[in-house]
């Protein structure tokens, strides 16, 4: 990695096993150092590593030298393990690794992802799960909350990351994998926020439509190159600032005509006001020909360690794929996107254990429950 001065070698000397993802090993970042590749050290670089063990110090590190992180579970069955099937949006250090890709020296390079990773386990009556949550942030346009909003002129929107649910179990004398993949990120077009004393401050939004138009097209032509369609859920209010907002979004959306991206505006603060979360069945109704036609990933392999071993590295036969996306937006794309991601995710995954018979009655609540202690 270069400095302003010397580059530098960095190294993860401390490093912890934190579980397993299709029976790789995945491990979070505990220690970085840094090795200088000069004689000496210079002091104006003193700074730029100071900043390093900032960032570091966060712990939201992960790798594996076995298992694709930057990867969905789907694309990993297709694609296996490589660097060149590296998804670099999401490899936080793929700007670092060129002079080790100039030598072929590919044993020195591990990518590494910014994000969050939970491997758990859990019991639902006599059936062990395995389950893994996985977000893994866009190293593109990452900044604090307030100041880096919209989407710069290549498309990149602020914040984007990608989450993922990854459920194991072996029912009825086979194993049985899930995945589902949501997507989050800032509304795709040139606007900003700049905070101040006021509870809402004042948006502003970048005064050229056919600009605009065309920063919405790349992010959706980025979009494409991992899924066929996409659900644009945005969550914003329908009034105020937020208001303008979401009408400005509608509007370039609609020039962009695409037909693979759905655009449904559902305010979240007015149909959930006072704490009515049961009226996200609004929305789930709304979004019901995709939460049907998207899918998720499902393989489905045999019980037998030996013979599951074998299929996984023959690649098993997907039962099911997931041919699209839900990608949805508040202003921060925090908290109201927490809770309708939360509740697709829990419509997919009951599906699917209704498909392989674990429930077998479903109801049409937002928050209809999970097996007990899943």
């Amino acid at each position: 990695m270069e400095m302003e001065v010397n580059s530098y070698l960095l190294v993860v000397t401390k490093a912890s096993l934190i579980g397993q993802i299709y029976g790789r090993k995945v491990f979070q970042v505990q220690k970085m150092e840094y090795f200088c590749l000069a004689a000496e050290e210079s002091p104006r670089d003193k700074k730029y590593l100071k900043g390093l063990d900032a960032l570091f110090s966060t712990k939201y590190w992960y790798f594996s030298d076995e298992y694709d992180l930057t990867s969905s579970l789907q694309q990993f069955v297709g694609n296996g393990y490589s660097l060149k099937n590296k998804r670099l949006e999401y490899m936080y250090n793929a700007d670092w690794i060129d002079e080790f890709v100039k030598l072929k020296a590919y044993e020195w390079i591990t990518g590494f992802i910014s994000g969050y990773i939970n491997i758990g386990f859990t019991h639902v009556g006599t059936e062990a799960y395995d389950v893994a949550l996985l977000t893994r942030r866009d190293r593109r346009r990452q900044g604090k909350r307030w100041i880096t909003r919209g989407a710069d002129l290549d498309g990149n929107a602020a914040n984007t990351a990608e989450s993922e649910v990854i459920i194991q179990t072996e029912h009825g004398n086979r194993k049985h994998i899930f995945a589902h993949v949501q997507l989050r990120g800032s509304m795709p077009f040139l606007w900003r926020q700049m905070p101040d004393l006021k509870w809402s401050p004042r948006v502003a939004i970048g005064s050229n439509d056919q600009l605009n138009c065309g920063v919405m097209k790349k992010n959706y032509d980025d979009l494409h190159r991992s899924y066929e369609n996409c659900a644009l859920l945005n969550l914003v209010d329908k009034k105020g600032q937020q208001g303008k907002l979401g009408e400005y979004f509608e509007k370039v959306h609609r020039n962009v005509d695409d037909p693979s991206m759905r655009l449904v505006w559902f305010d979240f603060h007015a149909e959930c006001k006072n704490m009515k979360y049961e009226n996200l069945s609004k929305l789930l109704d709304l979004v019901n020909h995709e939460l049907d036609n998207y899918g998720y990933f499902y393989v489905e392999m045999p019980k037998d360690k030996e013979a599951a071993a074998a299929a996984e590295r023959e690649r098993p036969a997907k039962k099911n794929t997931q041919k699209g996306i839900f990608r949805t937006n508040c202003m921060d794309c925090l908290d109201r996107t927490n809770v309708v991601q939360s509740v697709i995710a829990r419509q997919l995954i009951l599906a699917w254990l209704n498909k392989i018979g674990v429930i077998t009655k479903r109801t049409t609540s937002a928050f209809e429950r999970l097996p007990d202690n899943l």
